[in-house]
């Protein structure tokens, strides 16, 4: 089954992908952010067009939220559930939380030419990624 990862905000949408067989999630593109019914569709037409019948999306948590979330984790579920009904896809949530981290680490870490990478698109791997690891252990 072929899984697209997303990373949704408010100005960038990075976007990944994976495949169960080969459960190794890479970075796909980034797309503009232009409103929640405009990126429901977008994200649903890449990942139609990659064949991805599933998306895992990230989803903001904080260390003290205490499982009561944020206004803006509340926003990325609308995304998710609407992703799902509007979208056709299967949806699942990752908790995101250190996945920009990882990634201006390991950029920082990988040196010159690093900064090239598409830093939205990189994150969607990291959470695609977690969600993978998660399912196989």
């Amino acid at each position: 089954m072929r899984l697209l990862g997303v990373d949704y905000g408010t100005k960038r949408i990075g976007l990944a992908l994976a495949d169960t067989e080969a459960p190794v999630a890479v970075p796909l593109e980034t797309v503009p952010a232009k409103g929640m019914e405009a990126d429901v569709l977008a994200v649903a037409k890449i990942a139609a067009r990659e064949g991805a019948s599933a998306a895992v999306v990230g989803l903001p948590r904080s260390l003290t939220d205490a499982g009561a979330g944020s206004d803006w984790s509340r926003q990325v579920l609308a995304f998710a559930a609407a992703l799902a009904e509007r979208g056709g896809l299967k949806v699942e949530t990752e908790d995101e939380r250190f996945s920009s981290g990882l990634v201006e680490s390991a950029r920082r870490s990988a040196g010159a030419g690093a900064h090239d990478v598409d830093k939205d698109a990189a994150a969607a791997a990291v959470i695609l990624q977690a969600w993978l690891d998660r399912r196989s252990s």
